[in-house]
């Protein structure tokens, strides 16, 4: 038993390098998958930054008067929100259907399992790219300009992090038990309402107030909503965030070691 778990640690953590290695490859067949989607189109992905963005302005023009927040103060606090709570999804929720989608390439072409994980990730951070600049010019409207805080670039690439360390085990308990994908949907949904991105925290008082205090979306959504913003996340941010992502390591790499093997039969 030892040798084997052994045996299959190894190949695991060669799953993982290998699928790094590939970087030219699932870069390259990412960038294909964002020009063939949007083919004949003139603004390409802008088209799902204009959603993004057109959603984030109406919820900043409702909930922002509901919640008696100016439209200044209101729009770059949700619109931001938004952009990272939209990356998250395409990430960990969509990404839970990469083995499914991917079935057919699994079975035919001998890829790191790891390599579908990174080429998702790379088509989601394409697009986010487009929001961020859709998200930039509405910033400079505005306010005038826009002040990013150093810290946006550790920040985006630990939540980055968070989110692709969590879609691994997620898709391999997805590929197994189909229910899970709409599950973790619905959780998703939900989560959305939860998490402070078109409220602010003190708007929940007493004991509602752990819904924010115990809420590690919403620690995640700051590291990358505060340095949009010209702030600074907390020490605490950063700290949920690290251990997010550690989590998430953990538990994805122990699901590579046991399931990778049976991936290509479930999908």
């Amino acid at each position: 038993m030892s040798f084997s778990l052994s045996k299959q640690t190894s190949l695991a953590l060669a799953d993982m390098a290998a699928g790094v290695r590939h970087a030219q490859l699932w870069g390259y067949l990412a960038l294909q998958d964002i020009v063939g989607r949007y083919r004949r189109t003139i603004l390409g992905p802008f088209w799902v930054a204009g959603t993004t963005l057109a959603t984030g302005t109406a919820l900043a023009i409702v909930y922002g008067g509901l919640f008696g927040m100016p439209v200044r103060e209101a729009m770059p606090y949700i619109l931001s929100g938004i952009v990272a709570w939209t990356y998250f999804t395409a990430l960990v929720i969509d990404g839970s259907s990469v083995f499914m989608a991917a079935a057919g390439s699994m079975k035919t072409v001998s890829l790191p399992v790891t390599w579908h994980i990174w080429r998702h990730a790379a088509v989601s951070t394409i697009v986010m790219a487009h929001n961020l600049v859709g998200l930039f010019v509405i910033l400079f409207l505005i306010l005038g300009g826009i002040y990013v805080n150093w810290t946006f670039i550790p920040g985006i690439i630990l939540f980055s992090a968070a989110c692709i360390s969590w879609s691994l085990p997620l898709a391999l308990i997805a590929s197994r038990y189909r229910d899970v994908a709409y599950l973790i949907g619905y959780v998703g949904q939900v989560a959305f309402f939860l998490t402070p991105i078109f409220w602010k925290p003190e708007n929940l008082q007493g004991g509602r107030a752990a819904i924010v205090d115990y809420n590690p979306m919403f620690y995640l959504i700051n590291i990358v909503r505060q340095p949009l913003l010209g702030m600074m996340p907390t020490p605490t941010d950063w700290l949920w965030a690290i251990g997010i992502v550690l989590s998430g390591l953990l538990v994805g790499f122990a699901g590579l070691v046991f399931f990778r093997r049976r991936v290509v039969y479930w999908v």
